[in-house]
């Protein structure tokens, strides 16, 4: 996996009954989503599936988002 966004909210598990979107990994109020599998080496194309899951699915992000205890983190992976 080269490219995943994280997010923790204390009810994240709720918020994902309402959404389209399932994690590939959920651990202790944290959510990860698969944004990329681009090669580690193709920064253009990790940026360019994170642009389009980040368009795709921002009405299910801000849903998971909308407490303030909330937070997301997007990661990239690259070759150094």
């Amino acid at each position: 996996m080269s490219a995943v966004l994280r997010v923790s909210a204390l009810n994240v598990e709720a918020c994902l009954v309402n959404t389209t979107i399932q994690p590939y990994r959920l651990e202790s109020g944290t959510a990860h989503f698969l944004v990329s599998d681009c090669d580690f080496d193709d920064v253009p194309g990790q940026l360019q599936d994170a642009l389009a899951f980040l368009s795709d699915h921002a009405a299910d992000i801000r849903w998971m988002m909308q407490t303030p205890e909330s937070a997301a983190t997007l990661v990239f992976a690259r070759e150094a």
